[in-house]
């Protein structure tokens, strides 16, 4: 239960790297910028709908 968790953190944390490369690449007008947003636009989804999943499942509790 609790790994749900660490997985929606790992997740969301690798998913705000992400977009942090993805704006570094948009400002330098280097190609791929789009593509490190789009990953971390999912990455971030998931990410967050783990955390609520993990925040519901122990209200219930």
């Amino acid at each position: 239960m609790k790994t749900l968790l660490v997985v929606g953190i790992i997740l969301s944390f690798c998913s705000f790297a992400s977009i942090i490369f993805g704006v570094l690449f948009k400002i330098m007008h280097w190609p791929g910028a789009n593509l490190f947003f789009s990953v971390g636009a999912v990455l971030l989804i998931i990410g967050i709908s783990l955390i609520i999943n993990f925040a519901i499942k122990n209200n219930k509790n």
